[in-house]
């Protein structure tokens, strides 16, 4: 018997259940251009979005952890930097 990479079981990925990439959403939501004005209403939609997903603790962590850019886990990119910040300095 032969396997092929689509027959082989794949392990759990928390992204299966991102909220976020279920159809009807629109994946530029995520990246806005800006932080004020029309975009800081693009911000407000992606993270209500983001409050209602069952994996954003994960997609938070995963964001933090590889340095992404765009709203993940309903933080922005600043919002990360923020959280960066406050953790090295309780560590120092």
């Amino acid at each position: 018997m032969t396997y092929s990479p689509a027959s082989l079981p794949r392990s759990y990925d928390w992204r299966d259940d991102a909220e976020c990439l279920r159809p009807g959403h629109d994946p530029e939501l995520w990246h806005p251009a800006g932080t004020t004005g029309a975009w800081a209403v693009q911000i407000e939609e992606a993270q209500a979005v983001c409050r209602s997903c069952p994996v954003i603790n994960e997609c938070a962590r995963w964001a933090l952890d590889n340095r992404e850019s765009g709203i993940w886990g309903g933080m922005t990119e600043q919002d990360r930097a923020a959280y960066r910040r406050r953790r090295a300095r309780r560590t120092a």
